[in-house]
């Protein structure tokens, strides 16, 4: 496993009534200005009685100041609790994202419950992931292995190709402004 990895915890207050999207922005630019977070996988789940969210977030850094980010999350959001934790396997890793992927499903099924910074992913496949999102199309763990499991270039890209013309077509018959979205 290249690097270290933290797991972070950011929870909202029950009074929060801002766009939690908006808010780990404001959190992790300033977090960015101090040289803290850099890449991020994040899962958005909500407690069982829907007044708090929570973001189980895992961070690709050797360090994070626990005081910093406290502090920079409750200038956010008025929340004072997180919680840090260091990644110590992969396995383990795994097992907590897939964890919380599922109970966001559950909690709202076939709403996109996870982000990440496409600093993430491999740099070549920015371009396509970006493209993807925009036309509300998601890449499925299916997917993804069969995409990885193409050893040609050739035929990743072909597939890729493929993809992004089936999600245009599909934006297309849903009258998105597709000239807007893609970038080719």
């Amino acid at each position: 496993m290249p690097g270290e990895y933290r797991l972070l915890t950011l929870t909202t207050p029950p009074e929060f009534k801002g766009n939690i999207h908006d808010a780990f922005d404001k959190f992790k630019k300033r977090m960015r200005r101090r040289g803290l977070i850099r890449e991020y996988y994040i899962v958005k789940e909500w407690n069982k009685a829907h007044t708090c969210q929570h973001l189980h977030v895992v961070l690709r850094l050797n360090y994070i100041g626990y005081q910093v980010a406290r502090q920079q999350w409750k200038e956010v959001t008025g929340a004072v609790w997180i919680h840090v934790d260091t990644v110590r396997s992969v396995k383990g890793m795994a097992c907590y994202l897939g964890k919380y992927l599922n109970k966001a499903y559950d909690d709202e099924p076939g709403k996109r419950s996870y982000w990440y910074a496409y600093e993430w992913i491999y740099p070549k496949w920015r371009g396509f992931s970006k493209t993807m999102f925009k036309l509300g199309e998601s890449i499925t763990p299916t997917e993804h292995e069969l995409i990885h499991g193409l050893d040609d270039q050739k035929q990743r890209v072909e597939y890729m190709n493929h993809r992004l013309v089936g999600a245009t077509l599909h934006a297309v018959r849903q009258g998105l402004p597709v000239n807007e979205l893609v970038q080719f």
